[in-house]
């Protein structure tokens, strides 16, 4: 006899398999679906445990809404709003407003700002600022010192060449890739000229030196040099000697000259400089005397000042009652072509 009803304790577990089964077999009136109470809902299955029914959730408004809006939550429930100034296109994010970070921001490509006179602002009290005007930009601080820090750090011209260096314990300065300036431990290098109350070449000063040179005497004479120093400002030379020990100048009637001097006087028809004898000990001086360089020359030599056109001879210095010996200091100033 065919079978016409099962019930559930009339089968035992797992005799039943899916394949037991024929497609479309089991009508939906079989099934469980809920009672009057569940109706409009849909039965979720539960991870293992019994299907429960769940009601579907009511729709979801957006307020304000707009193609590229990006949508954020409101304070009522199943209710957005379309941001107008907060949108994306799919590559650009475009935003009106400010930004509050807490965290870093970071990114791999640039940060615009398209329009003049806005700027990055730093600082609880805004001190730090940059911006472009339209014209110039400006990178300002209102409080204590804007510090530029670097191993090497330099300011460059729009073509890229370097206009100031700080590197280690130096700062360079230049003109076009013309280094000017350095400093260094005791003071500063300058390469070319400094030009004071005006930019010609009048009013330039180029040099500054000082130094030693050795006085000696001409025509076989001989002295000792004790003390010959020197200092060259510009073109003009100050030099100081004092010099003793003279050989005898008895029977030598060539010019007496101190030879030796440092520069070149100026290649200039008549030009002389001068200067004074501050001392004169143990030697003919029987005339005012002053020391003098010609045109083009690197020795001095003496010329009387008693209206003559004589110039002192080693034999007019010669002290004939002693001999030999004698001491000079003179100093004088002269100018220079080189």
């Amino acid at each position: 006899m065919a079978t016409t009803k099962v019930t559930t304790g009339g089968i035992t577990d797992a005799t039943i398999a899916t394949a037991d089964i024929a497609d479309q077999a089991v009508t939906l009136a079989k099934l469980e679906h809920g009672t009057p109470s569940n109706d409009g809902k849909f039965l979720r299955a539960n991870n293992g445990a019994d299907p429960s029914f769940e009601s579907i959730p009511v729709g979801t408004t957006i307020n304000n809404n707009a193609d590229n809006r990006v949508i954020t939550g409101s304070g009522s429930a199943n209710t957005l709003n379309g941001e107008s100034g907060f949108t994306y296109n799919g590559s650009t994010l475009g935003l009106t407003g400010g930004i509050i970070a807490t965290g870093e921001i970071n990114t791999p490509n640039n940060i615009q700002i398209s329009a003049d006179n806005k700027q990055f602002i730093f600082g609880a009290s805004d001190d730090g600022r940059i911006y472009h005007d339209g014209s110039n930009s400006y990178f300002t601080n209102a409080t204590g010192y804007l510090f530029i820090q670097g191993n090497d750090v330099a300011i460059r011209s729009a073509a890229g060449s370097n206009r100031i260096i700080a590197s280690g314990q130096a700062v360079d300065l230049f003109y076009g890739t013309s280094g000017k300036l350095s400093t260094i431990s005791t003071g500063v290098n300058i390469n070319g000229g400094i030009r004071l109350g005006g930019n010609n070449a009048a009013n330039e000063l180029d040099d500054y030196e000082e130094g030693t040179w050795t006085a000696a005497l001409s025509n076989g004479e001989t002295c000792t040099s004790s003390v010959a120093r020197y200092t060259k400002i510009g073109c003009l030379v100050t030099v100081y000697a004092y010099i003793n020990s003279f050989s005898d100048f008895n029977g030598n009637n060539n010019n007496f000259k101190i030879t030796g001097l440092p520069f070149t006087s100026r290649n200039v028809s008549s030009y002389h400089g001068g200067g004074s004898i501050s001392y004169a000990h143990n030697f003919n001086y029987s005339y005012p005397l002053l020391p003098l360089i010609g045109t083009n020359s690197s020795h001095i030599y003496f010329h009387r000042q008693d209206g003559t056109t004589a110039a002192w001879k080693y034999q007019d210095f010669h002290n004939t009652g002693n001999g030999s010996g004698g001491q000079l200091i003179i100093q004088f100033t002269y100018e220079t072509d080189s």
